[in-house]
């Protein structure tokens, strides 16, 4: 990458540590909201949800290949604000999850970031949806993109001291996506495309 510029354009390259205050106070909204604290019920959750016809009873369910508490994280992220890359991603987990096939051992399910809370899973969540995007501009199919997304959360570096998934070892705090354009999504998309790169392509075979 050239200095000073970032992987997403020509424009200006953004420090983390000019806006790590920004991003830590994120985490002041990182706990995972169900919706029956507010009093809804499951369906009045998925209708706010405003999901394209045919994909409202995949939506606040567990999808391949995520369990525990996938589900609501995925509703969150396609909730009303959010931003556009985060609802392409949702709307590709609900029509292509159940489509990709995996080798054996490839995926298990007691290492998955998708589907718990704690830091990993925020960052799972918070990068997931730009990694997507920045895959499918390489011109990987929804679904091989959805694979390498969901594999990268799951081939964690154990020697990670805080966060565990790969390219984002060097981080000391998680951080959530806020408001559609401001510096937490800005950075995450720098960050994401850096990721593509130099982690999911270069280590990744094809399947």
């Amino acid at each position: 990458m050239n200095e000073g510029v970032n992987q997403t354009g020509d424009l200006p390259e953004i420090k983390y540590e000019d806006i790590e205050g920004e991003l830590s106070r994120s985490l002041n909204h990182m706990f995972l909201e169900k919706y029956w604290t507010k009093g809804k019920t499951s369906k009045e959750a998925i209708e706010e949800l405003n999901l394209p016809h045919g994909l409202e009873s995949s939506a606040g369910t567990n999808f391949p290949p995520v369990a525990g508490r996938s589900g609501l994280h995925l509703m969150r992220i396609l909730g009303p604000g959010r931003s556009e890359s985060e609802r392409e991603f949702g709307l590709s987990v609900l029509r292509n999850s159940g489509k990709i096939n995996y080798e054996e051992g490839e995926i298990e399910n007691n290492r998955l970031k998708h589907s718990g809370e704690g830091a990993d899973t925020a960052m799972f969540w918070t990068f997931s949806p730009y990694l997507y995007k920045a895959l499918g501009q390489k011109g990987l199919s929804d679904e091989e993109a959805l694979k390498k997304t969901f594999l990268w959360g799951h081939n964690e570096n154990e020697e990670g001291k805080y966060i565990h998934l790969r390219g984002l070892e060097k981080y000391k705090n998680a951080w959530i996506l806020m408001q559609p354009g401001d510096v937490t999504h800005q950075f995450t998309e720098q960050e994401a495309n850096r990721i593509v790169d130099e982690v999911i392509l270069a280590e990744q075979p094809e399947k």
